[in-house]
């Protein structure tokens, strides 16, 4: 993400002021433009269904097929309400972490027992115990050391 600046200045002198670089792209307005201009691009066949769709659009036609059904309205509420409570993220990312010390009160996200400042790498919450190990138990898990087993020298993922 970069940041837009909207100068007042007129198109000819700005073109003396500013500098180009690589990292900056520089859009200056028509000042003879009276009204908002688009440009379609494509065959004639798909500009001329990009302008129907968008007449539809503007008409109210699409309000429909745009909007969401009660179905998928509802789907989504009960998905947000998973995430909410840390019972949903990617299971390839369930890792139980420590964030780092701090001075914060942490709350387990699941049960909202008071808890360390440990938890789930996938979805960045906080975590019991009882509630991290009951996050972890859908996730795959893999342990691998050498051959002689020294502690020191295995990994967990």
């Amino acid at each position: 993400g970069g940041r837009a600046y909207f100068r007042s200045a007129k198109g000819a002198e700005l073109k003396t002021r500013l500098t180009h670089d690589s990292t900056s792209t520089f859009y200056l307005r028509d000042e003879k433009a009276e009204d908002v201009q688009f440009d379609f691009r494509g065959s004639e066949a798909q500009q001329k269904a990009t302008k129907q769709r968008i007449w539809r659009w503007v008409r109210g036609d699409l309000v429909s097929a745009l909007n969401a059904s009660e179905a998928e309205v509802e789907a989504l509420r009960l998905r947000m309400i998973a995430m909410s409570d840390g019972s949903l993220c990617r299971v390839s990312g369930r890792v139980a972490v420590g964030f780092g010390r701090d001075l914060k009160r942490h709350v387990c996200a699941k049960c909202h027992v008071s808890c360390s400042n440990w938890g789930c790498r996938g979805c960045s919450k906080t975590f019991c115990a009882a509630c991290m190990q009951d996050h972890l138990s859908h996730s795959a898990r893999l342990r691998w050391m050498w051959a002689d087993g020294a502690a020191w020298n295995s990994w967990s993922w």
